[in-house]
């Protein structure tokens, strides 16, 4: 791994100034056309408060559907919205304690959550309206003892549930239904703290040891990546280089950005 950018105050203001620099100068050089296209390319935007949509103002996750509808992870229940209207769905293991960190969204359209302690998908009942689906019965009772599910993967025929304690994978029908199938289970040697899926591979971070990545249903440490174990690590994205190989953008809480 290689250093890119590090954060910090003398690279913001940098950053900062020479932003500035390049906005000024393109507004010297065409006078007239702030005044004259003032309102041009603004975003429409609604922002709506927490007392509108019922709920505690802090939202974890986000996801879509195929009809357009949003689902909005928040403290003890999941919000959908129609655009005009919203609705809380309550999880099965619905309580105070109960926080919707994570969704996914399957090849069909499919929408995950993860949850405190539970983990599932959204399916309909008998009237039309969205209804969550534990999957918690297909976790070997021994594995059931975990807190917040923090991300939600899916790929063509599996969905990975991460938690601190655990990851969980769910295997996928053709129809991209979940299968019967008791769920897989790996534990950390140390503490799963963010998981990424990228290019068809699932990678781990552990807390303390490093990124490790999936290889033939097995956790395997990535050479070289140990340093990462010392902070946190949120942010893993896809990164076109000038050689096209492929590359990863890595982000870690206090030293900054590393490519991979």
């Amino acid at each position: 791994m290689q250093m890119f950018v590090t954060n910090g105050n003398r690279n913001g203001s940098l950053l900062f100034n020479m932003l500035a620099a390049v906005l000024l100068m393109a507004g010297m050089a065409r006078p007239g056309a702030a005044s004259a296209q003032g309102e041009q390319g603004l975003p429409f935007i609604t922002n709506y408060q927490a007392k509108v949509f019922n709920a505690l103002p802090q939202v974890w996750s986000i996801q879509q559907d195929s009809q357009s509808f949003m689902y909005f992870g928040a403290q003890n229940f999941m919000l959908q919205f129609d655009g005009v209207k919203w609705r809380r769905i309550h999880t099965s293991n619905h309580g105070a304690s109960t926080v919707i960190r994570s969704m996914g969204k399957g090849p069909d359209g499919r929408i995950f959550y993860g949850a405190y302690s539970d983990f599932g998908y959204l399916d309909y009942d008998s009237m039309g309206q969205r209804k969550p689906i534990s999957l918690l019965s297909q976790v070997p009772q021994q594995f059931r003892s975990f807190n917040d599910v923090w991300t939600v993967h899916v790929s063509a025929d599996a969905v990975y549930f991460q938690a601190r304690e655990y990851m969980f994978r769910v295997m996928l029908n053709k129809d991209g239904t979940p299968s019967n199938a008791p769920a897989m289970v790996w534990q950390p040697t140390s503490k799963f703290m963010y998981s990424f899926y990228l290019d068809n591979t699932l990678y781990i971070h552990q807390q303390g040891l490093g990124l490790y990545r999936l290889e033939n249903d097995s956790i395997v440490l990535i050479p070289g990546s140990e340093f990462t174990g010392k902070e946190r690590m949120q942010v893993m994205l896809p990164y076109k280089g000038n050689d096209n190989k492929p590359q990863y953008l890595l982000g870690l809480f206090y030293s900054g950005m590393y490519l991979f």
